[in-house]
């Protein structure tokens, strides 16, 4: 067990900088870049980025997800398995896609105490 969680952590490392290099080639769009929209929410740059741009943050995705799945596999086998253990957290609104990817899914069984506005997130 002592020998399991470094190497826990380096794969949570690894998994999350994939993702983070994946959504960074996505959010970087130049200085010409306008936000459109009523919401501002479209970016005027999408047509002009590089194709390889989006090649490779689909790859690097395609590895941090199964990386991220696995590891929060091993996590739960390790606290006491599925039947035992629940996980909650907090996600970002833009996040929700990448947890619901890890087999989660909302819950409205929680207790809360904040003054932040949060995107409430259920896990079962």
């Amino acid at each position: 067990m002592i020998f399991i969680t470094p190497v826990l952590g380096i794969i949570g490392i690894i998994g999350g900088l994939l993702c983070a290099t994946a959504d960074l080639l996505l959010d970087l769009k130049g200085t010409k870049n306008k936000k459109l929209g009523k919401m501002g929410v479209i970016d005027s740059e999408w047509e002009n980025m590089a194709h390889w741009r989006f090649v490779l943050s689909d790859i690097l995705a395609m590895f941090a997800v199964p990386i991220a799945s696995r590891l929060m596999k091993t996590a739960h086998n390790l606290a006491g398995g599925e039947k035992d253990i629940a996980v909650y957290l907090i996600a970002n609104e833009n996040a929700v896609p990448f947890y619901e990817k890890l087999g989660m899914k909302k819950s409205d069984d929680v207790m809360q105490y904040n003054h932040i506005e949060w995107t409430e997130w259920t896990v079962e």
